[in-house]
């Protein structure tokens, strides 16, 4: 309204405004910036660790700061005939039992994806800015699909979605690095809270299903399943790097 004003009535605006103004979920405030990512964020990235038992909420899966010292590789396998479902973010209105803030442990139970949460923050953690995971992945299909996604775990265990990403197709059947962008956000994470990172090859129906083969996801009926290997060792390096504030 103000530029508005200043443009089709004259009127002086009050003050010059910053060229980014934006919003802290859990902080509840408004920010502003001379330019996005915010000047003051920082890259930080957070490794995958395991001694081969991520399958599972219950599993030995870790995040941590420190980059892992010994070579790992965790495997599931990929139905598309019965892939990981869609709960909670912000999805299609067509769907709206899935949308929101939903408790993700019950999908963390599933076999079918790779689990690492990090230990309890020992200070609030704000992350401002891109989210993206960095994975070695390997899979005896072809042309399968990645998902991951960022979770935020309340100190009384409630697993909330804080983003999420996919990278389509182009997997080699050895270890090969891919990317998978999961936005932009921002979000305090309060003292006692922990940071958990989900992968799997589904998110359905957040992202159409893929049936591990070269058929169209979208008319195809032909489907089968794959194994599907993460390497998160000291030859093949796997983590996830968060913008955050100082």
């Amino acid at each position: 309204m103000r530029w508005f004003d200043q443009h089709l009535k004259g009127i002086a605006p009050p003050k010059r405004e910053a060229a980014v103004r934006y919003f802290v979920l859990g902080e509840n405030q408004w920010r502003e910036d001379a330019a996005w990512s915010p000047r003051e964020a920082k890259t930080a990235r957070w490794y995958l660790h395991s001694q081969g038992q991520a399958n599972s909420l219950a599993g030995d899966g870790q995040l941590t700061s420190k980059a892992p010292s010994n070579a790992a590789a965790e495997q599931f396998v990929y139905d598309p005939n019965n892939p990981v479902p869609t709960l909670g973010g912000a999805n299609t209105h067509l769907l709206p039992d899935l949308i929101g803030a939903k408790d993700q442990r019950a999908i963390e139970e599933r076999k079918d994806l790779l689990v690492y949460t990090s230990e309890s923050l020992r200070q609030p953690l704000t992350l401002a800015g891109p989210m993206r995971a960095v994975i070695h992945a390997a899979s005896d299909a072809t042309h399968p699909d990645f998902t991951a996604k960022l979770v935020k775990v309340r100190p009384d265990g409630f697993a909330r979605l804080i983003t999420q990403g996919i990278r389509r197709g182009a997997v080699s059947t050895t270890a090969a690095p891919y990317q998978i962008e999961m936005g932009e956000m921002t979000l305090r994470l309060e003292k006692g809270s922990r940071l958990r990172l989900e992968f799997s090859s589904s998110n359905f129906p957040r992202y159409e299903r893929h049936p591990n083969n070269s058929e169209d996801p979208m008319r195809t009926a032909k489907f089968q399943a794959a194994k599907q290997t993460i390497h998160h060792g000291s030859r093949y390096v796997s983590y996830v790097e968060l913008s955050h504030l100082k």
